[in-house]
């Protein structure tokens, strides 16, 4: 589906294979004159390159001086193989995620980095490139300042909630870029997935009390019990309501705010006791069957408790 967002800015929503409830995953043209930017190619399937194509020709057929990435998941990026099959323009994407980027939209390779305080001009319009981390490192958002509007990226999206997923994803972060998000004047945004949105302002507190009420939630679970697993956490959050396939993407998202916790000095992460069936090994074969290292350990069964001596200590 095509839509028209304001008088320069498109949306495409195409299928893609990203995260439930969306199915889509949104394209955007940015147009004026003789010169158009693509932002976010999505995910590389014929049909979606021949829509972005086609609806350029129906443009008049304007010159693609651009191609920017909102960020490196595979939902959003490898759509440029496609399309760079018909085009030469420059790919452009924020530095911290320029190995990830080559490595998804390979034989291609992005062609330049860009960072908080560029502009990059399209016609007489500017693109203005602000780094919201968060939901990844080098996440970007896009700013139309003489159209009023916000491309997002995933930061904000109107179908379903931002994951966010450690060791990429950090919560406090996230928090942080929702909060710079406010101060950017914009009329409406163009998020990553779902329809456009047209109260930023009200949209952006909606995901700021979303993650602070789950943290407070997180935290009750932690004072009713002496530690628990991530994995845990997740079913009494969710009381079996969450289809198979997206269990893992809760317990990232829980697991990315137990660590926001440990870092506010509320939480601590326990490390887990021999495992009775391991207690007969001895030696060298007793170091290889006990993980030696957090990240070593799944994250579904990664365990925290309240800090002692924190305020949130029953």
């Amino acid at each position: 589906m095509v839509t028209r967002c304001t008088d320069h800015v498109w949306q495409l929503s195409l299928a893609s294979p990203t995260l439930k409830p969306a199915t889509t995953t949104n394209t955007y043209l940015i147009h004026d004159k003789e010169e158009v930017i693509i932002v976010d190619p999505g995910f590389d399937a014929p049909a979606n390159t021949q829509i972005i194509l086609q609806t350029i020709q129906e443009l008049g057929n304007p010159t693609v001086t651009g191609i920017l990435f909102s960020h490196y998941h595979k939902d959003h990026t490898p759509g440029v193989r496609g399309l760079m099959q018909h085009l030469s323009c420059p790919i452009y994407c924020h530095e911290l995620e320029a190995k990830q980027v080559d490595r998804l939209i390979a034989p291609c390779k992005h062609t330049s980095v860009v960072e908080q305080g560029d502009r990059i001009p399209v016609g007489k319009l500017s693109v203005d490139v602000h780094h919201t981390p968060g939901h990844t490192p080098g996440h970007l958002a896009f700013h139309i300042p003489e159209d009023a509007i916000l491309l997002t990226g995933d930061s904000v999206i109107s179908q379903g909630s931002t994951w966010i997923g450690p060791p990429d994803g950090h919560m406090r972060t996230y928090l942080q870029t929702l909060e710079y998000l406010k101060t950017i004047p914009a009329a409406c945004i163009g998020p990553g997935h779902g329809p456009l949105i047209h109260d930023p302002h009200k949209a952006i507190q909606w995901f700021i009390t979303r993650r602070l009420d789950r943290e407070q939630q997180i935290l009750d679970i932690l004072r009713q019990n002496k530690s628990v697993r991530v994995s845990v956490i997740v079913e009494r959050l969710y009381k079996d309501q969450l289809p198979a396939d997206m269990i893992w993407v809760a317990e990232k998202t829980a697991l990315a705010h137990l660590i926001k916790l440990e870092e506010d000095g509320l939480a601590q992460e326990i490390a887990e006791t021999i495992p009775q069936q391991l207690s007969t090994h001895t030696g060298k074969d007793l170091e290889q069957a006990i993980p030696k290292k957090r990240n070593e350990v799944p994250d579904a069964n990664r365990r925290f408790a309240i800090l002692p001596g924190s305020h949130m200590e029953k």
